[in-house]
C-alpha cells in the first residue's frame, strides 16, 4: 500500500504534505470517517452501560442504548450540515456524552413485558410533565425488529411515535431543521423515531406508541407475533393522571392602551377540544368584562377599560380559560 492517507507517518512532510496536526510536530494527527466514529460510539455504548449500572438501573437493552445515545445527540451546524434531521450529512446529530450523562430527569421504558405488542392497532400511552423549561424536551422510541427481508419493506414490525404537548401533536421523525414540526406523515421505514422540541416549552405531554403493523416474532419467546420497545423521554417526569385535554390558546396575552378615553377590546379563545368549557373574570375594578364571561369551545371575551386621568400608568389582569391576560 502507498503511504498516502496513513495517520502518524514518521517524517513529517515526506509525502506531498504535512501528515500531522498541528503542524511542526510528529506526535498527533487528525482523521475522520466511519473507521473512527464506529469505535467511538462503541466506547460510548460501554460507558452508557456502566452509567446505568452505577445508578442501580438494569443495564440497557440494545434498543435502549441506541435510543438513549440518539436522544442526546448534538445538532450539527456549519458547512455540510445545518439541515433537517435524519439527513445523510449528520443522521440524528453528533454523539454527545455530556448530554447523555447530564443528570437531567428522564422517563425510561426498556422492553418491559407490560409494553409488548401482540397485534396491530394496540397502543401504549405515557403521560408526564416537562421539568425544566430552560432545557429542550426530547422523546425517542427504538425497537429491535425481527430479522429483515431481502425484498419488500425493510421493517417487519412497524411502530409509530406521536407526542402531544399542549395543543400540538408531533409525529416521530417529522423535522424542520433541528426540531420537530406538526403535520407530516408517520415514518414506516425506520426502527427509531424521535420528537425534539426546543427549550421554552412548559406543558404536560402525552407520548403514544402505536403498533402500526405487527407480523413477526421479535421478542423470540415462541409466540407467533410480538414486539417490545425502548422509550426515553428527556427532561420529564411521569404524572399519574393524563394531561388536561382542555388546553386553550389566546390570540394575545397582553395589550397596552392609550390613557385617553374608554377603550373596548376583545380576546379570542381557542381550545384544543371543542367540547371544553372556560370562564373569564377580573379582580381589577377598572376592567369590565361586557361579554364572554364563559363559553364552550371557541369564543371571545370583550372588555372595556376607562381612560386614565392619572399621570402614572395603571395595570390589571384578567383570567381567561385559566390563563393570565
Amino acid at each position: 500500500a502507498t503511504n498516502i492517507g496513513i495517520c502518524g507517518l514518521s517524517g513529517s512532510g515526506t509525502v506531498a504534505a504535512d501528515n500531522f496536526f498541528p503542524l511542526s510536530q510528529q506526535f498527533f494527527t487528525e482523521s475522520s470517517g466511519t473507521s473512527h466514529s464506529a469505535p467511538a460510539v462503541a466506547g460510548a455504548c460501554a460507558l452508557l452501560r456502566q452509567y446505568f449500572i452505577n445508578h442501580s438501573l438494569t443495564p440497557p437493552s440494545p434498543a435502549m442504548t441506541k435510543a438513549y445515545l440518539m436522544n442526546s445527540a448534538r445538532y450539527v451546524t456549519g458547512s455540510g450540515a445545518n439541515d433537517s434531521l435524519w439527513s445523510n450529512n449528520q443522521g440524528m446529530g453528533e454523539l454527545d456524552l455530556g448530554t447523555a450523562f447530564d443528570g437531567v430527569p428522564r422517563i425510561l421504558q426498556d422492553e418491559l413485558a407490560t409494553n409488548v405488542f401482540t397485534t396491530s392497532g394496540q397502543t401504549r400511552t405515557f403521560s408526564g410533565t416537562i421539568t425544566d423549561p430552560t432545557k429542550p424536551f426530547r422523546v425517542t422510541l427504538a425497537w429491535t425488529d425481527s430479522p429483515g427481508n431481502t425484498i419488500g419493506s425493510a421493517l417487519n414490525n412497524d411502530l409509530d411515535l406521536t407526542v402531544t404537548v399542549g395543543c400540538n401533536t408531533y409525529k416521530g421523525n417529522v423535522f424542520k431543521g433541528a426540531f420537530s414540526a406538526t403535520g407530516g406523515t408517520a415514518d414506516h421505514r425506520n426502527n427509531v423515531e424521535s420528537v425534539f422540541l426546543p427549550a421554552g416549552v412548559t406543558a404536560d405531554f402525552t407520548v403514544t406508541v402505536t403498533a402500526y403493523n405487527i407480523n413477526s416474532d421479535a421478542v423470540g419467546n415462541g409466540d407467533t407475533v410480538d414486539q417490545d420497545f425502548a422509550l426515553i423521554v428527556y427532561n420529564a417526569q411521569s404524572i399519574t393522571n393524563p394531561p388536561n385535554e382542555c388546553a386553550f390558546t389566546l390570540n394575545s396575552t397582553n395589550i397596552t392602551l392609550s390613557a385617553q378615553g374608554t377603550r373596548s377590546k376583545s380576546v379570542s379563545v381557542k381550545p384544543c377540544n371543542a367540547a371544553c368549557s372556560w370562564t373569564a373574570f377580573s379582580n381589577d375594578p377598572f376592567i369590565t368584562i361586557t361579554s364572554g364571561t364563559n363559553g364552550v369551545g371557541s369564543g371571545s371575551v370583550r372588555y372595556t377599560v376607562p381612560g386614565n386621568t392619572n399621570t402614572v400608568a395603571i395595570s390589571g389582569t384578567m383570567t381567561i380559560a385559566g390563563q393570565t391576560f
